[in-house]
């Protein structure tokens, strides 16, 4: 971290403490920080692995907070959001005790400015809560067409947070988990596929000016240590440096690579997506394609479970609390020759379009779910 993230205090092995993964240590915290029933705040979409790192041991709610226009998720707007829903929550009795910020943003894929990242450790301070900063996607930033002016990774490490914030209140989260997976696939697939790499599980807190917090998260996580094989492969790799920049810049090339092939094939498909520069994700809309043009959650799930019949599996916007129905994320950390879904949803749009101007032409006549009855068409169409 010191090396990569610019800190402007130098991290030290006193700052950290390592457990088996971003969701032992959400887990930790929160039962560190928070009493059964107080809210952290999170705006959506967000990560829905979440709720369970909050709600399954220290039975602390998420307080998801809309932002109203996507767009605004990594602006000034969003941080007014975020105040809105501190004094939504005070009325409504539950007890704000922190706020998380994922930077990069999953599934938007998109950094805060240092302004945006300032604001909220000031809005923090205002409240008296903690400032989380989950920052797992830190190094998967790279270059795209369709950002041209993309915001750089700014780690609130960098900052001296004390013009804003008592830093005791300020933690960081960056697991080495999410690396491997990307390590193996960037660089050698077929042992992505042989070893299952992602299940290295290791992550870490950075907090500077808490030690409190450190002694007392390591108290009550025995059972989330990481394991030996796990912490003697990540020492090999982490003190290599050699090899570290190697792989980022190999990874960020390949990752950029990758991008422009899935973002190309949506933009030929007319599929709508949030252009993005960072996570190997796209945040895209199917919205056009919901049965019978409805705008609910039961309708996108008849659209998930018409795909999954098909042999496509997308994480649907209803796992990440988007706000609207109909948003996808799509994972393009592979080689651009493997977009085998890619092409079925591609199919799976065409046939879609075609039912719906079916559709039309016989409104009312077969009602709102004509445009899924004819499965033989499409089932022919996605092999």
């Amino acid at each position: 971290m010191n090396s990569y993230f610019s800190p402007y205090q130098e991290v030290t092995r006193d700052h950290v403490t390592v457990l088996s993964g971003g969701s032992s240590l959400i887990d930790g915290l929160c039962y560190c920080l928070a009493e059964e029933d107080d809210g952290i705040l999170i705006a959506r979409p967000c990560y829905g692995g979440f709720v369970g790192d909050f709600e399954d041991r220290a039975r602390v709610k998420p307080v998801f907070v809309d932002i109203g226009d996507i767009s605004d998720l990594t602006t000034l707007a969003g941080v007014r959001r975020h105040e809105e829903a501190i004094l939504e929550s005070q009325r409504s009795g539950i007890k704000i005790k922190g706020l998380l910020l994922c930077n990069p943003h999953n599934p938007l894929g998109r950094c805060y400015p240092p302004n945006v990242i300032e604001a909220y450790l000031s809005l923090c301070s205002k409240y008296s809560i903690h400032f989380i900063s989950d920052e797992v996607y830190a190094m998967s930033v790279f270059p795209t067409s369709d950002v041209q002016d993309m915001t750089p990774f700014t780690s609130v490490l960098s900052l001296d947070v004390a013009k804003f914030i008592d830093p005791g209140l300020v933690h960081v989260l960056y697991t080495m988990s999410k690396v491997v997976y990307f390590v193996f696939i960037a660089l050698f697939p077929a042992l992505s596929q042989d070893f299952c790499c992602n299940g290295l599980r290791i992550g870490a807190l950075v907090s500077q000016a808490n030690p409190i917090l450190h002694t007392t998260l390591a108290s009550i996580s025995k059972f989330a240590w990481a394991s030996s094989l796990s912490d003697h492969v990540w020492t090999l790799m982490l003190t290599d440096r050699s090899f570290l920049d190697f792989y980022f810049s190999t990874f960020r090339e390949r990752m950029s690579a990758s991008y422009e092939f899935c973002a190309a094939m949506l933009r030929e498909r007319g599929i709508e997506y949030i252009p993005s520069y960072a996570g190997p994700f796209i945040w895209v809309s199917l919205k056009p394609f919901l049965p019978g043009g409805k705008d609910t959650l039961e309708v996108e799930r008849v659209l998930s479970k018409r795909m999954l019949d098909n042999g496509i599996w997308l994480a649907t916007g209803e796992a990440f609390k988007s706000e609207t129905p109909g948003w996808y994320r799509i994972t393009f950390a592979m080689s651009c020759g493997k977009y085998w879904d890619l092409k079925r949803i591609s199919r799976l749009v065409m046939v879609g379009r075609v039912e719906m101007r079916r559709m039309r032409a016989k409104k009312g006549l077969e009602g709102e779910w004509f445009m899924w009855k004819e499965t033989d068409l499409m089932e022919k169409m996605l092999r």
